[in-house]
């Protein structure tokens, strides 16, 4: 389990892991008003987190939400009916639409948020999912830990993320993340035809 390996390699003990958990994925910000993140704690750490391509990202958070959602009976299922339906409204014109009509995004679909709204100031390194196995050995080189290869967790498969995108949508993602793509400097890739 990733927890466990994350508990094996870092210094700092997590105090209560139930309330580690139950983050939901919430900022450092919200860790920090929630009382579960002592500043002086995170000024202290080596702090390191791992950016993806957003158009790659969307497609495999649009493929895991399918995964599991047509399983249960959730009102968000109409919002999965083709990743095109899923776009439009999630995201919509390139803002990320929380209050959708009959709370038909519970629970929200927060995974779609841009990365750089999750990374705080203070990172010290910012590693790649397209490199993840080479960046993960040099952070563990940078903290003074024994590298473990990071076992593989919640993937989906599916084609290159170019094969999902019609211009129309293209037009929406990039407006979306555009602030990422600038920073970390993403580009589509088109491989339509390809893996």
């Amino acid at each position: 389990m990733l927890l466990d390996f994350v508990k094996k390699t870092t210094v700092i003990e997590v105090p209560d892991e139930v309330e580690f958990i139950a983050t939901n994925h919430a900022s450092v910000g919200k860790a920090f008003k929630r009382g579960q993140l002592n500043k002086s704690v995170w000024d202290d750490s080596f702090k390191f987190c791992f950016v993806r391509n957003p158009w790659d990202r969307l497609v495999s958070v649009y493929k895991y939400y399918c995964s599991f959602r047509y399983k249960k009976n959730y009102k968000s299922n109409c919002l999965l009916k083709t990743f095109d339906v899923f776009v439009s409204r999630v995201i919509g014109n390139g803002e990320y639409r929380t209050g959708l009509k009959v709370r038909s995004a519970q629970p929200y679909f927060n995974h779609v948020l841009p990365q750089t709204s999750w990374i705080e100031e203070g990172v010290n390194y910012i590693g790649r999912f397209e490199r993840l196995a080479e960046d993960w050995k040099e952070v563990c080189g940078l903290m003074g830990v024994k590298h473990e290869a990071l076992p593989k967790v919640n993937s989906v498969a599916h084609f290159h993320y170019s094969r999902y995108y019609t211009a129309g949508l293209r037009k929406i993602v990039d407006k979306f993340y555009e602030e990422e793509i600038e920073l970390f400097k993403y580009r589509f890739e088109d491989n339509r035809y390809g893996k």
